[in-house]
């Protein structure tokens, strides 16, 4: 989850958290993303999504889109648990390939977020 913490007197920083913990996720080497998809055995239950089915050429068939942060591990699995677990798919990608993503579908380059950034960090 994106959040703003306060890091000091009158500082605050946006940060990842845990959706499953809460705690700033430091490592994101040690983090992952993931979201819900529906079970395309399913879609036949739903009027609407087995509409849907014709319309696209690949399993795709994202739940409601929300993109969750999480430790590795034990919060991964916790949080799947309580969300739903095998009657949803869970596709899982590594933490560190989420920011250039962001990056390239923003439309950005990354020498075009990189000066954005330093004139943030000049504005104090």
């Amino acid at each position: 989850m994106l959040k703003v913490l306060k890091i000091g007197p009158g500082q605050s920083a946006v940060v990842l958290t845990c959706d499953q913990c809460g705690k700033p996720i430091a490592d994101p080497a040690a983090a992952c993303y993931t979201w819900r998809e529906h079970h395309t055995a399913d879609l036949d239950d739903d009027a609407e999504l087995h509409s849907l089915k014709a319309l696209v050429s690949h399993p795709l068939y994202v739940d409601d889109g929300q993109v969750f942060t999480l430790h590795k591990g034990s919060c991964f699995t916790h949080f799947q648990a309580a969300h739903g677990e095998s009657a949803y798919r869970w596709p899982v990608s590594p933490l560190v390939y989420l920011p250039g993503l962001l990056i390239h579908n923003l439309g950005m380059t990354f020498p075009e977020a990189e000066a954005h950034l330093r004139t943030l960090d000049e504005r104090g």
